[in-house]
């Protein structure tokens, strides 16, 4: 497998960095869980990464309104479970970041999955990765739902590298984890924004992709 990593030069454009992260996650061996021989319930979130003008590429992230069914109040990637009309895990995270934000599936450029991620809750997720409105130049215009959606925010993703925080190691079914934390300063609000948890865990593979956070070993 070739050794090949996104460097600067993937972020002279939205195309460099959607040809880089292809390209990389198209090489190495993707984790896919058997969802139901461990009990585990199919979903999708679509990872959003956003570039407008002249400012870095920003990672879109939803905060779940303190109301809802599940995940109440918790900063999340928009997406959900897999339906049984999806044809693909992938049609999943499509289809639920329109439901959750208004995202139509033709302004997403798509990337490629990161590893499946196991939770508590008994699901497990499939990462996908997006580059949102390539080719476009003005904005997205994003809806969220009102019935989900407390808020949306956005992390440029040079910002990410001095945000991140290893918070220790946990066990889940016999398997060491690392927790990974993201507290970024968010300067629209005047308060850090806490990722953690499944979401962070995704975070931090997207980011180790681009060299952007410390590489820890196996099962981290």
């Amino acid at each position: 497998m070739s050794t090949s990593r996104p460097s600067d030069a993937h972020f002279a454009s939205r195309g460099a960095l959607a040809s880089a992260l292809t390209q990389r996650l198209n090489e190495r061996t993707r984790l896919s869980l058997p969802a139901s021989a461990m009990g585990l319930r199919e979903s999708a979130v679509l990872v959003p990464i956003l570039w407008h003008g002249d400012a870095p590429p920003e990672v879109l992230y939803i905060v779940r309104r303190a109301d809802a069914p599940t995940h109440s109040g918790q900063v999340a990637f928009p997406g959900g479970k897999r339906e049984a009309h999806d044809p693909s895990i992938t049609d999943t995270a499509l289809r639920e970041s329109f439901e959750e934000v208004g995202l139509s599936p033709e302004d997403v450029t798509l990337c490629g999955l990161l590893d499946d991620v196991p939770t508590p809750a008994g699901f497990s997720i499939t990462p996908v990765v997006g580059i949102v409105g390539l080719g476009r130049h003005a904005p997205i215009s994003f809806q969220p739902s009102q019935r989900e959606v407390a808020e949306l925010f956005c992390v440029p993703i040079p910002a990410f590298s001095s945000s991140y925080h290893l918070a220790g190691h946990t066990r889940w079914q016999g398997i060491r984890y690392a927790l990974h934390e993201f507290h970024y300063a968010d300067p629209a609000i005047a308060t850090t924004r806490r990722i953690w948890g499944a979401t962070a865990r995704m975070t931090y593979q997207l980011l180790s992709l681009l060299d952007l956070v410390p590489p820890l070993s196996d099962h981290d």
